[in-house]
C-alpha cells in the first residue's frame, strides 16, 4: 500500500504546478477542501455537483473564509475513468486538501483505503453514500433513500390517476440502475418498486384511510399498478435493468428499450444517464405520456431550461446539507468557533434531522470528535412544487398517510441484510420490503 502510494504522489507531483497556477490567479481556489469525482463530471446534476456545491456553500457561509468571494469555490479533480480515480487522491495530497469529498460508491473499498493512506492521517475523507470502513479519519454519509423511493412510487401512481394518464385501468411504472450497488442504487429502486406492491394490497380495502387521505374524491380502486418489465432482473448485466455504467450517454439503449413497453413513470438511478432518458423521450414526442422520476437532487429544478413538466418528483438524498455537517464536523473544522456557531444555526434553522448508527442526534455531537469515523444517516425525502408535477399539499398527504412509523421496520430490514442482496434478489428484497410496510399498517389498526 505504501509504495502504491508514493507512486501516485511520484505521478501527481508534476501538476503541481498547473495547480499552483490556478491558486495564484484572480479564480483561485481553496484546495483545503478537495473534491474528486467518481470519474463523471463534477457538473453532473448528481453527486459531484451536489458535493461540489457543499463545500463551496461551506466556505462562503460555515467557515466564512469565501466571504467575500475570493475563491471561485473548492477545489476538485474529475478522473477521466474509475481506474484513474485513485490519482485523483494524489492530486488532491499536492493541491494541499485536508478535506477530501468523495462522492460516490466507487471511492469504496480499497480506494477508500487508498484516499486515506494517501491523504495522510491528519486529513479527513468525508465519502457520500458510503461507509467508513472501520478508518477513524473517514466520515460516511448514508440516506434513507429507500423511503425516498417508496414516497415517489407512491407519488408516482397518485399523480398518474390524478391526471387521468392511466391506460386500461393500469399505472405503469418503469425504472433502471446503471449498476447493481444497494446502497445507492437498489436502494430506491426496491422502495419505488414496494409502493406497486403495498397499493395494490390495500387500495380495495373497506375503510381504508390511507389511500383515501390520499385520493380524496379521485377514483382510484379499480386502477391497478404494474411494473413495466415483465421479468426480475438475473444478474448486473441484465440489460432490462441495467445499463452498465453511470456515464453519461450509456443510457440511451435501455430508455429506448423501456419506451417500448409504454410505461407512465421511469425512475432512472443512474447519474448524468437521467439526461439520456430525457433526450429519448423528447426526441420520442412522448412527454406528454411518459414523465420522469429523479433521483438523489431535485432533477426538475437541474433540468428546468430544457425538460420543464417531465418530472413529476425526484427522491431526494439531502446530499448538501449532509456534507456540511461532515465538513463542519472533520479533524480541521470540529473545533473552530465560526464554523461550530454557523453549523449549529443552519442545522436548526433548516430543521435538519440526522442520526449515527446507535442512534445518537448529531445535532448534539457538533463541536465535539464523536462524529469522525462513524457515519451520518439522513431521512429521505420527494421534491414538490417549482417545476415538479407534484404540488406540496400531496407529497404532504402521501408522507402523513404512510408515516415514517410504518417505513421504519422495512427500511430498517433493508439494511440490515444489505450485504445478502445481489442484482438477483431484487425480488427478494422488494417483496420483503412491501410485506413490512403492509405489517407495520396492519398493527395500527
Amino acid at each position: 500500500m505504501k509504495k502504491l502510494v508514493s507512486g501516485l504522489l511520484a505521478i501527481t507531483v508534476v501538476s503541481s504546478s498547473a495547480l499552483t497556477a490556478v491558486a495564484c490567479g484572480n479564480n483561485k481556489s481553496f484546495n483545503e477542501i478537495f473534491l474528486i469525482t467518481d470519474a463523471g463530471r463534477v457538473s453532473d446534476k448528481s453527486f459531484n455537483e451536489s458535493g461540489k456545491n457543499a463545500g463551496d456553500k461551506f466556505i462562503k457561509e460555515i467557515s466564512e473564509v469565501n466571504k467575500d468571494g475570493a475563491y471561485s469555490g473548492i477545489g476538485f479533480n474529475e478522473p477521466p475513468n474509475v481506474s484513474e480515480i485513485p490519482h485523483g487522491y494524489g492530486k488532491a495530497k499536492v493541491a494541499g486538501a485536508k478535506v477530501a469529498i468523495l462522492p460516490g460508491f466507487h471511492h469504496s473499498g480499497e480506494n477508500l483505503k487508498i484516499a486515506s493512506d494517501t491523504l495522510g492521517e491528519d486529513s479527513t475523507e468525508i465519502i457520500i453514500d458510503g461507509e467508513p470502513e472501520g478508518l477513524s479519519n473517514v466520515i460516511g454519509l448514508l440516506y434513507k433513500a429507500d423511503m425516498s423511493g417508496f414516497y415517489a412510487g407512491m407519488a408516482s401512481i397518485y399523480q398518474t390517476i390524478k391526471d387521468g394518464k392511466q391506460i386500461n385501468n393500469k399505472v405503469v411504472l418503469a425504472t433502471f440502475g446503471g449498476q447493481s450497488n444497494y446502497y445507492a442504487v437498489e436502494l430506491f429502486m426496491v422502495g419505488f418498486l414496494a409502493a406497486i406492491d403495498v397499493y395494490n394490497q390495500i387500495r380495495n380495502e373497506e375503510g381504508n384511510n390511507l389511500l383515501d387521505s390520499i385520493f380524496e374524491e379521485t377514483e382510484y380502486k379499480k386502477i391497478e399498478a404494474k411494473m413495466a418489465q415483465s421479468s426480475w432482473p438475473e444478474n448486473e448485466s441484465d440489460k432490462n435493468w441495467y445499463s452498465g455504467s453511470f456515464m453519461a450517454g450509456d443510457g440511451k439503449t435501455i430508455s429506448e428499450a423501456l419506451l417500448t413497453l409504454n410505461p407512465n413513470v421511469i425512475m432512472p438511478v443512474a447519474g448524468p444517464q437521467t439526461a439520456d432518458l430525457l433526450g429519448v423521450i423528447k426526441q420520442k414526442n412522448a412527454q406528454d405520456s411518459i414523465k420522469v422520476v429523479g433521483v438523489d437532487t431535485n432533477q426538475a429544478e437541474a433540468y428546468s431550461n430544457s425538460y420543464s413538466n417531465y418530472f413529476i418528483t425526484s427522491a431526494e438524498k439531502n446530499i448538501v446539507d449532509s456534507t456540511l455537517v461532515a465538513i463542519a464536523s472533520s479533524k480541521q473544522y470540529y473545533n473552530n468557533e465560526t464554523v461550530l456557531k454557523n453549523i449549529k444555526t443552519y442545522y436548526e434553522e433548516n430543521n435538519l434531522s440526522m442520526t449515527l448508527d446507535d442512534g445518537k442526534d448529531v445535532k448534539d455531537l457538533l463541536g465535539t470528535k464523536d462524529i469522525m469515523g462513524k457515519t451520518i444517516w439522513t431521512p429521505g425525502d420527494i421534491s414538490k412544487d417549482g417545476n415538479n408535477i407534484l404540488k406540496s399539499d400531496d407529497a404532504t398527504k402521501i408522507k402523513n398517510a404512510f408515516k415514517v412509523e410504518y417505513l421504519k421496520e422495512a427500511s430498517n430490514n433493508y439494511f440490515n441484510n444489505i450485504n445478502k442482496y445481489d442484482a438477483s434478489k431484487l425480488l427478494d428484497a422488494t417483496k420483503e420490503y412491501s410485506d413490512l410496510i403492509i405489517k407495520s399498517i396492519n398493527k395500527q389498526k
